[in-house]
């Protein structure tokens, strides 16, 4: 677990790092049908990481379960 746990957070860091250059108009509007907002992004990829790698090894704990949206 500690190994996936270091991989997730260089994972975050990097797209933290490629979203840092753009302005909160950039990250919240969707400027075209087919291309989606970049926080939709950011969330949607956490959302993947928590719910099927790091949801599948115990003690992960996601927090509330009121933000949980596949229970």
């Amino acid at each position: 677990m500690p190994e996936l746990i270091q991989r997730f957070d260089a994972v975050r860091q990097r797209t933290q790092q490629l979203a840092e250059p753009l302005s909160a108009e950039d990250a919240c509007v969707q400027s075209m049908p087919d291309a989606s907002p970049a926080k939709w992004h950011l969330a949607h990829t956490t959302w993947f990481f928590e719910t099927f790698v790091l949801g599948q090894e115990p003690p992960f704990d996601p927090g509330s379960p009121r933000f949980q949206c596949n229970k």
